[in-house]
């Protein structure tokens, strides 16, 4: 598996279930899992950017027509990360 897609899990609750020597012991009531999104929306642009929702619209327009891509493929974040100079690392706070 590509490490930058294995699963990321984040812990969400710890019921307390009772006292031993070494402290509080709990137990574990559910994991979720944290989604990692390989594309990217208008509206992560917007949150990107601080534009308007339509400007990320126009915006993945022009990427599409970049990357010689079809109106209905999707932009990765790769492809937005080269097209719009901002590192692939930045965006992942945003996603």
């Amino acid at each position: 598996m590509d490490k930058d897609l294995e699963p990321v899990y984040k812990l969400i609750a710890v019921k307390p279930h009772g006292e031993s020597r070494s402290g509080t012991i709990g137990q574990l009531i559910f994991f979720q899992m944290a989604k990692k999104r390989c594309v990217i929306y208008p509206k992560d642009v917007q949150l990107i950017t601080g534009k308007s929702e339509r400007y990320g619209q126009d915006l993945l327009h022009k990427i599409r027509e970049h990357y010689n891509k079809k109106p209905h493929q999707f932009v990765t974040i790769e492809e937005f990360s080269a097209f719009s100079g901002i590192p692939a690392k930045n965006l992942e706070d945003y996603l």
